[in-house]
């Protein structure tokens, strides 16, 4: 397989209209519009205007907004073992760290996916793409770095009468085992440093059976269709 470059961010200019432009270190210039995640969970925050404004950054070559002088999202890999704010939703049954549901990426494009297909589900939280996708008849596995996230999800599959294979995993230390049609991330890759994000990307492009595809909701939505 051919080296792949994956591009870092190096400008962040967000504006009022809760839209942001990206300017990657390749020269591109995307314009993005953040408006149809600000009814998410904690991406509630973001309808505040000045934090949307004053909080925008970049973090590990991906744009991210800093809340209150703590990362909105987890600085480093090491970072995570200091209980970052999702976990203390994922230990309580009675509420939903970001949305329930499928996030709505996922939603919006389920209809591309393959039936019965072989689904993983990268840094899958709670399990609310996992269960979406084990409803619709997809052999799911799922993993997360957090083992309450896990114990939740399980919770939630079997009230949901699915089965999924759930465990706990850092993304940097899983093996691939075997191919997928689908591999789903949302909300992770820009987590790890460069180094680990762009070894997982080409680690889950070599493991995605032909015609497969692997959607990907970092600081932008990729769908990526392997050539048959």
């Amino acid at each position: 397989m051919e080296d792949c470059y994956f591009p870092d961010v190096v400008q962040v200019v967000p504006f009022e209209d809760y839209t942001v432009d990206v300017y990657f270190d390749d020269g591109k210039i995307v314009r993005y519009d953040v408006t149809p995640f600000l009814e998410e969970g904690i991406f509630r925050k973001l309808k505040d205007l000045q934090v949307f404004i004053n909080a925008c950054t970049i973090l590990n070559g991906t744009c991210v907004w800093d809340i209150a002088g703590n990362p909105f999202f987890p600085e480093s890999e090491e970072s995570m073992e200091n209980k970052p704010f999702w976990e203390t939703a994922y230990s309580d049954r009675k509420v939903s760290a970001f949305s329930k549901g499928p996030t709505a990426d996922v939603k919006k494009h389920f209809r591309l996916f393959p039936s019965n297909a072989a689904v993983l589900d990268v840094g899958c939280g709670e399990g609310r793409n996992s269960v979406f996708m084990a409803k619709l008849g997809s052999r799911v596995d799922a993993f997360d770095i957090s083992a309450a996230g896990i114990e939740k999800a399980r919770q939630i599959a079997e009230m949901e009468r699915v089965s999924i294979r759930f465990f706990v995993c850092d993304l940097a230390d899983f093996v691939f085992e075997k191919p997928y049609d689908i591999i789903l991330s949302h909300g992770v890759l820009h987590l790890p440093h460069k180094e680990t994000r762009d070894s997982f990307i080409r680690r889950m492009q070599e493991n995605t059976t032909p015609g497969g595809i692997h959607h990907e909701h970092a600081y932008e939505r990729i769908i990526a269709r392997k050539p048959r």
